[in-house]
């Protein structure tokens, strides 16, 4: 994530950047590494599996970006 050249042209602090970003960054990525984000899905939000593993890795990888956001959000960060 290149947070750097955003928080220096805006002034925002690079952790802020990150949370802003991380979604985004997350739904781009998440067909390059469908069992990392599937895994960083079920950390945040562990629920019952219904489906194919590979249905479920895929699914719930897309649905990281959804969960972090919504964490970004819990916390007060728009």
């Amino acid at each position: 994530m290149r947070s750097l050249p955003l928080g220096n042209k805006f002034g925002i602090p690079h952790d802020l950047v990150n949370a802003i970003m991380l979604p985004p960054v997350i739904a781009y990525n998440a067909s390059a590494n469908v069992d990392g984000y599937a895994r960083v899905a079920a950390l945040l939000e562990p629920r019952k599996p219904a489906g194919s593993a590979a249905q479920l890795a895929d699914s719930a990888a897309h649905e990281a970006a959804g969960i972090v956001a919504c964490l970004r959000a819990d916390i007060g960060i728009t």
